[in-house]
């Protein structure tokens, strides 16, 4: 009896710790639309460090809800007139809006990446 007790924890633990790993594996996704002739965004997210990575720019905080996901970065449009960007992907439709400052907005469609991307891949923003 106390046998079986024992074995269900040790199971239980197991199953806690492989979905722990698995929760905190950071996520690749590749983001289909239309943006100044580029046609897919690459983005990185670690929930864990709580970070988002787009293309191969540096890692951005990023907030991660239940629904959404919210980051921030800047786009340097002009070498004298950068403007602020701010990403929200919405982790139920896998719709990526990115508004800039000047109120421009586009749309793109995101999915999970079959595998990480290559380093040569090109920088988005």
């Amino acid at each position: 009896m106390k046998f079986q007790i024992v074995a269900r924890w040790m199971v239980l633990a197991a199953i806690v710790l492989v979905a722990a790993q698995a929760f905190a594996a950071p996520v690749n996704l590749v983001c289909a639309g239309v943006f100044n002739n580029i046609d897919e965004l690459h983005i990185t997210f670690d929930e864990e460090s709580r970070t988002a990575f787009l293309g191969k720019d540096t890692a951005s905080p990023a907030s991660f809800t239940d629904n959404n996901i919210k980051w921030s970065g800047s786009f340097d449009y002009m070498v004298s007139h950068p403007l602020q960007v701010d990403y929200n992907l919405n982790r139920i439709s896998g719709i990526l809006t990115v508004t800039f400052s000047d109120r421009r907005t586009w749309d793109f469609n995101c999915v999970v990446a079959k595998k990480k991307f290559q380093s040569g891949a090109n920088r988005i923003f």
